[in-house]
């Protein structure tokens, strides 16, 4: 069987159009909803202990379940938003839906960090001022 270039062609722009649709709304999705987890966290802005122990384990639970299962586990609502659940525009949402947890767990993970710098920071001032 030979493969011509434009069946090549076709794929790459397929893979382009799957990825980058996915990638915008997977992290603007998780980037959101990354906020929202860590400003309900204990101590924080809008510490709320039942937004944040329902959204948590959601979160770790998607995380956890392996591409392929999460797929198939899916069918039916990808028919809903999409009406098949075969194709290039199908597999956007399974991938938007395996993105949003893991950016998600970023964008806490990048504010846990900020608070370790800055009370780092903190203790560095706070000794150079003595």
């Amino acid at each position: 069987m030979k493969v011509s270039t434009q069946i090549i062609i076709d794929a790459v722009l397929d893979t382009l159009y799957m990825v980058s649709i996915s990638l915008f709304f997977g992290a603007i999705l998780g980037f959101i909803l990354g906020v929202v987890l860590v400003v309900t966290r204990k101590g924080h802005i809008l510490e709320n202990k039942l937004i944040f122990s329902i959204v948590n384990p959601i979160v770790n639970t998607l995380r956890s379940i392996p591409f392929i299962i999460l797929l198939v586990a899916i069918i039916p609502f990808t028919r809903l938003l999409v009406g098949t659940a075969i194709g290039t525009t199908a597999a956007i949402v399974p991938l938007v839906l395996i993105l949003v947890p893991i950016t998600m767990k970023s964008a806490a993970k990048c504010d846990k960090q900020c608070e370790l710098q800055n009370s780092a920071n903190h203790q560095i001032l706070e000794r150079n001022w003595r």
